[in-house]
């Protein structure tokens, strides 16, 4: 349970990671 709530955690950290470097790319842009 804790290893599946671990990869959980990581993938949304990933999501939010990526959005927020598209996002700050297109402000650049």
């Amino acid at each position: 349970m804790f290893e599946y709530m671990s990869f959980l955690m990581t993938r949304i950290t990933g999501i939010i990671y990526t959005r927020k470097s598209t996002f700050t790319e297109l402000v650049i842009f």
